[in-house]
């Protein structure tokens, strides 16, 4: 029996620590808190956060720090979630029993953390840089509408991550990123590719474009039955 679920993903503006920005990291983040609250009050059952959303924008060395700390942005984000009834995916950059990740967690209708992904594709940047250590597990998780499945951005270019999810039940799989500079017919192959691959749904959140450019348009890709 087919049941509507109704999906939002948050486009939050470039922060100027990176190319194009044109708000500061702490504005692109009340944004983002701004359009999850908007989202909220529309009813949305899951909302989904881009990649590294407690430290875009920032240095390196300000991301380890902010990373080495109590993340209080998903505190913030827990209590958004049980104010409006929804499910969110919050993806940040951390630091864990002394190593650091990039992890994707799941917050349920009441506010609690449901599960936790960790990007098991780093970039060479990433690693060398940010120090991240790969994650090695594909949970899937189960909601009251079905069940979700977690990639982060460089996953998406290994088609197998993808493929674990789905054959472990993923009925929709979110899809955190950062990336921005590619073509919108890029995007829309790269999103259709894994959509079509498994018979699955996609759902990507990114950041804004840069200034005086229009947003990357929202490619909608539907499940082949």
């Amino acid at each position: 029996m087919e049941k509507k679920v109704k999906v939002a993903t948050i486009q939050p503006p470039i922060p100027e620590g990176e190319k194009g920005g044109v708000v500061s990291h702490e504005e692109m983040v009340e944004r983002g808190i701004y359009y999850l609250e908007m989202a909220g009050k529309e009813r949305v059952d899951i909302i989904c956060l881009p990649e590294v959303f407690n430290v875009f924008g920032l240095s390196v060395e300000e991301a380890i720090n902010k990373a080495s700390k109590a993340d209080n942005l998903k505190e913030k984000i827990c209590r958004i979630a049980l104010k409006f009834n929804m499910y969110v995916i919050y993806t940040c950059y951390e630091k864990r029993d002394k190593n650091f990740y990039i992890s994707s967690y799941l917050i349920d209708r009441k506010g609690e953390i449901k599960g936790r992904y960790d990007k098991t594709h780093p970039t060479r940047t990433e690693r060398e840089r940010l120090k991240v250590i790969p994650g090695n597990k594909y949970p899937v998780f189960k909601t009251d509408f079905g069940k979700i499945g977690i990639m982060i951005c460089y996953d998406c270019y290994f088609p197998e991550v993808a493929r674990i999810l789905t054959l472990k039940g993923a009925d929709i799989i979110f899809w955190p990123t950062l990336q921005r500079h590619f073509t919108d017919e890029y995007f829309e192959i790269q999103i259709k590719a894994r959509a079509m691959d498994y018979s699955v749904f996609i759902v990507r959140s990114s950041y804004g474009a840069s200034e005086g450019e229009i947003w990357k348009v929202l490619v909608v890709v539907e499940r082949l039955t």
